[in-house]
């Protein structure tokens, strides 16, 4: 999943990210953003061997970027989910 946002005073940045399921059984209790990764930079893709390690050392220098970061990923997530709800609602009803 992807999503983009706002850091740092206003750099735009697109941002992929993996989620983990909740498992109650073994003590996770919510779903939570697995790992992420800055992809574009201000509207243009990384390219393959460009480095963003300047900026995520200013991401973790920074308090509170890593958690608008993580709160994007979880915000993007839940309208997906939403959306997938809608979508297998959707195919689910007799149209005829």
């Amino acid at each position: 999943m992807q999503t983009e946002i706002a850091i740092l005073g206003g750099l735009t940045v697109t941002v992929e990210f993996t989620m983990y399921r909740a498992e109650p059984d073994v003590g996770i209790m919510s779903d939570g953003v697995e790992e992420w990764s800055i992809v574009e930079i201000a509207g243009r893709p990384l390219r393959k061997k460009e480095s963003a390690d300047w900026l995520y050392r200013r991401i973790e220098a920074t308090k509170g970027t890593e958690d608008k970061i993580l709160e994007a990923c979880y915000e993007a997530a839940e309208g997906y989910r939403e959306q997938a709800e809608i979508d297998r609602w959707e195919s689910s009803r007799d149209w005829d």
